[in-house]
């Protein structure tokens, strides 16, 4: 038996794997909706370069919609979206 052998354990690795797949697919979302903004739509936030930290990243896409046309709506998910990833991250 090793030392990680036991239901506790298991259940702890298990916990930690899942939050790890689940922030990896959002750090990837918000790389490419970064990517899209920056490389597609011009840089409207006028940015030296491309954002790696997830507080300079959600700043980058919220500097970024002030300033695309968009609509209302689109604005108000993607604001409350930001938020709640802010929110559970603190960053």
């Amino acid at each position: 038996m090793g030392a990680y052998d036991n239901e506790n354990d298991n259940e702890l690795f298990g916990a930690i794997g899942r939050l790890v797949v689940s922030w990896s697919t959002l750090e990837f979302g918000l790389d490419a909706i970064i990517q899209l903004i920056f490389h597609k739509l011009g840089n409207p936030a006028k940015e030296k370069l491309v954002p790696v930290s997830l507080g300079k990243k959600i700043t980058f896409i919220r500097r970024s919609i002030k300033k695309l046309n968009i609509t209302d709506l689109d604005d108000e998910i993607i604001t409350k979206f930001l938020d709640k990833v802010t929110l559970r991250s603190n960053a």
